[in-house]
């Protein structure tokens, strides 16, 4: 102790050792109790930080700024059905937006739905989109491999696809399907 009746800074160094040998069992469970908290804190931040970023990419993968129009839900009776349950959209209402709207960027129409995909004898059930050319940059959907059809081969109607990796793999394995013929609902396509 000093003149004042403080106990100097070795001195209370000292003390504390003391205080934590002679209490060794509290001194590691509090210290395991700490350890444990900050770890946990640090996992739930990074499991935190993860999880936004991979809402930040499925958003991003959907394409900045997508409106979806789909038709209206249909009544019968006291019976509402479900959104979408009723396919009353046309080429003239895409033509409509298109020329109607002109803070709308583009428009591409979509017909969304499960279809048996077939390879020689190998055959995948997969969601298929009929849509256009432009569906790869509104989507922001670039290909790994192979190329997007073109507003040319849709003008002429020509029976193309553009497949993603685990329709490829199941269908192909490690066989190269660009070129290939494919076959969906019964009709072939080739793959783009």
């Amino acid at each position: 102790m000093n003149s004042r009746g403080n106990i100097s800074v070795g001195e209370g160094v000292n003390v504390a050792f003391a205080a934590l040998r002679a209490n060794k069992m509290r001194s590691g469970l509090t210290m395991l109790g700490i350890i444990i908290g900050v770890g946990s804190m640090i996992t739930m931040v990074a499991m935190g930080s993860g999880a936004r970023k991979a809402v930040q990419d499925r958003i991003q993968a959907l394409g900045a700024g997508l409106l979806f129009v789909r038709p209206g839900a249909p009544q019968q009776g006291f019976l509402r059905m479900s959104a979408g349950s009723v396919e009353n959209l046309d080429d003239k209402d895409v033509d409509a937006l298109r020329t109607e709207c002109p803070s709308v960027t583009a428009v591409i129409p979509e017909a969304t739905g499960f279809a048996q995909v077939k390879f020689e004898s190998k055959n995948w059930n997969t969601r298929v989109t009929g849509t256009v050319a432009d569906y790869e940059w509104i989507r922001n959907s670039a290909t790994s491999q192979g190329t997007y059809f073109t507003n040319a081969e849709n003008q002429r109607r020509e029976r193309v696809c553009v497949i993603g990796p685990e329709v490829a793999t199941n269908l192909f394995g490690d066989i190269d399907p660009v070129g290939r013929t494919i076959r969906i609902n019964g009709m072939s396509f080739e793959v783009k």
